[in-house]
């Protein structure tokens, strides 16, 4: 069984990387950690398909690195992306692509964020029944709790 963990700032996911490593020993962990790499992991993945995925709401589209000029480079994303929702509701879009890929449809995912449920209360209207929210703000055993349920549903 696996669990990918969908977020792109490094210490939040050093974090929650350590907590899941230590409540679910054993389990293959993948760091994903921009809204293209989660589209090519969608596109690339094969059987067993994860257990479980925790995503960050807010994604870039790709990583953004910085020459030793200052100059920051990143790949310009898709056409229309901006038009879509920019980069701060990406982990949206990831969702939604991941209900479009009929292997992936049941896979549940918790969306992780630092926006409170009235930020994102037109995003959440429509979700699937298999996508759950929590804040970021929350304590590390709500998360815990969460993805073992979620977890021992799909065994």
């Amino acid at each position: 069984m696996s669990i990918w963990l969908v977020e792109d700032d490094p210490l939040q996911a050093k974090s929650i990387l350590r907590v899941l490593e230590e409540n679910f020993p054993g389990e293959d962990l993948r760091h994903i950690k921009t809204e293209r790499q989660f589209e090519e992991a969608l596109a690339s993945v094969q059987q067993p398909r994860p257990s479980v995925i925790v995503m960050d709401v807010m994604l870039p589209w790709t990583e953004v690195s910085i020459t030793p000029s200052g100059e920051v480079v990143a790949e310009k994303p898709p056409e229309g992306y901006n038009n879509h929702g920019g980069i701060y509701r990406a982990g949206m879009r990831c969702v939604k692509r991941l209900q479009e890929n009929e292997k992936m449809r049941p896979v549940p995912v918790v969306l992780l964020t630092v926006l409170t449920e009235g930020d994102l209360a037109s995003d959440l209207i429509g979700l699937p029944d298999n996508v759950s929210y929590l804040s970021k703000r929350d304590e590390p055993e709500r998360l815990i709790s969460l993805v073992g349920e979620l977890m021992r549903k799909g065994r």
